[in-house]
């Protein structure tokens, strides 16, 4: 079975929408200052309820290390804690985290706070009634430093700006999704050939990077194709700010919904119930699939529904500043998308 590139090369392979611009170039996340991020909340916690809300701000210390610690501090099973989304260890982190608490003892969990504010700053203690789950946010604000960036970079970012503010960004997953080694995708691929079980997190992990994966390449062959600005017959839609799908109905006020990025395409993550594209849309789908080696079975698995995710994004409040050699970027984006892959369109070729 045909697995490609690993994970960062096949990232690094992705095509540009710019790619006849010159780049900015430059060197990303030289310290954890260099990259930072808050998230939005969707909703602030009530003050009441079995689940104790905090929100954190950390420095060189991951989302998955920091629900370790915090599993630890208040001697918790790891499911007990919820979080709207993951952060990476080389940034500084504002988030909130929830942690399952119906019995708490008070003394317990002041030592607990003590104990967690020698690693983190914690900004707000509160409660709520319900876990914080994957997805429980408006979005993510960066504010990011890239060193050492070329000649006259100001203006060579904003001549891709202009174009990208009307084509909208492409919504490719980061090489951190496929972890590491970069074959988390690979591993994916294995668990679902076998039928095993999707039973814990680390299985989801694998099997959403392999999904991410076809994702991925099913984006970078519209780019290749030169359909990314267009819709496509048997395309799925979404409005760009979220809610159901709907098919491509070849309508002008669809295309001209489209041109004002309020609607996008979206692309498949494989599964057992998501909803699947038809003609050309769905041709371009099995055509990846056929140069992929993967079967139209592998993804038909009772623990994988699937689901589609926007193809196109747009960048929020993006503003540049110049200093010394270096260019300071900051910008919002929507939950799930990669700040990574936006800055990639702005430092390349």
């Amino acid at each position: 079975m045909e697995s490609g590139p690993v994970g960062g090369q096949m990232v690094a392979d992705l095509p540009l929408l710019t790619s006849d611009l010159a780049g900015i170039g430059g060197r990303l996340k030289e310290s954890p200052a260099d990259f930072v991020v808050t998230e939005l909340p969707l909703y602030e916690p009530c003050g009441t309820g079995e689940h104790l809300y905090l929100r954190l701000r950390s420095q060189s210390i991951g989302t998955l290390a920091l629900v370790a610690l915090l599993a630890r501090l208040w001697k918790v099973p790891r499911r007990a804690i919820g979080t709207a989304g993951i952060k990476d260890k080389m940034a500084i982190s504002e988030q909130t985290i929830s942690i399952h608490l119906p019995r708490e003892s008070r003394h317990e969990s002041e030592r607990a706070l003590v104990e967690l504010g020698q690693s983190v700053e914690i900004r707000q203690v509160s409660r709520h009634t319900n876990k914080l789950r994957t997805g429980h946010l408006r979005g993510n604000l960066f504010a990011i430093c890239l060193r050492d960036v070329r000649p006259g970079a100001i203006a060579l970012a904003e001549a891709k700006l202009g174009r990208l503010g009307v084509t909208g960004w492409p919504n490719f997953y980061g090489p951190q999704r496929f972890g590491l080694q970069g074959d988390n995708h690979e591993q994916g691929i294995a668990l679902l050939t076998k039928r095993s079980r999707i039973k814990n997190s680390l299985d989801r992990l694998l099997v959403s990077a392999a999904q991410s994966w076809f994702f991925n390449a099913c984006l970078a062959e519209r780019i290749r194709q030169d359909s990314f600005q267009t819709l496509l017959s048997g395309d799925v839609l979404q409005k760009t700010s979220g809610g159901g799908l709907f098919y491509y109905a070849e309508t002008g006020d669809e295309q001209k919904r489209f041109e004002q990025q309020d609607i996008s395409h979206t692309g498949l993550l494989p599964g057992r119930k998501v909803l699947p594209a038809r003609a050309a849309a769905l041709d371009l789908e099995q055509r990846i699939q056929d140069q992929l080696g993967w079967s139209a079975a592998l993804f038909d698995h009772p623990d994988v529904p699937g689901s589609r995710r926007l193809n196109r994004i747009p960048v929020a409040d993006l503003e540049l500043r110049a200093s010394d050699n270096n260019l300071r970027v900051r910008f919002g984006l929507l939950p799930g998308s990669y700040a990574t892959t936006v800055l990639r369109e702005i430092q390349n070729p």
